[in-house]
């Protein structure tokens, strides 16, 4: 209601994009937009929030691993300062990932698992191509006999 007492009804298109990353040392930024039609009442607002600095999770042999919390999606690319990803959730691939020639992953699976979402859609989850390298563990699973699966191959290959 304006100061006349008048009630107003006003639609907005709110957008949002990541405008500092976080890190495992410092938090990052996530700002929120809002633009209404009738901008009379409402001008453009914006909001920042923050985002927690990235969690990390180490192996005995000294790797670490950054938390990877997409639901639909695996990376394609590790960051500098990081061995790898662990995931926080079950994904479910809504479209290929291709790991490009000499691109390098490390995914801790964390008891999760990567699928596609809909078999009729996506025949495969994740394209090794020629000179990338994916390697895949579960730390929920290992035992002393458990190997890690590597996906390394002079010719592409589908997973």
């Amino acid at each position: 209601m304006d100061s006349s007492g008048v009630s107003h009804t006003e639609s907005a298109t709110i957008t949002s994009a990541i405008t500092s990353n976080p890190t495992t040392a410092a938090t990052g930024v996530r700002t929120y937009t809002a633009k209404f039609s009738d901008s009379a009442y409402f001008g453009t607002q914006t909001k920042d929030i923050e985002i927690p600095k990235v969690e990390t999770h180490n192996h005995d042999d000294g790797t670490t691993y950054i938390a990877w919390e997409d639901s639909t999606s695996v990376p394609s690319e590790v960051p500098d300062g990081a061995d790898g990803y662990y995931l926080t959730c079950d994904v479910a691939v809504e479209s290929s990932v291709t790991l490009s020639s000499g691109s390098s992953v490390v995914l801790d699976l964390c008891g999760h698992t990567i699928k596609p979402k809909s078999s009729k859609s996506l025949s495969n989850a994740l394209y090794v191509m020629n000179g990338g390298s994916l390697t895949i563990c579960d730390c929920e699973h290992e035992t002393e006999t458990a190997t890690r699966h590597y996906f390394t191959k002079d010719s592409s290959t589908y997973l």
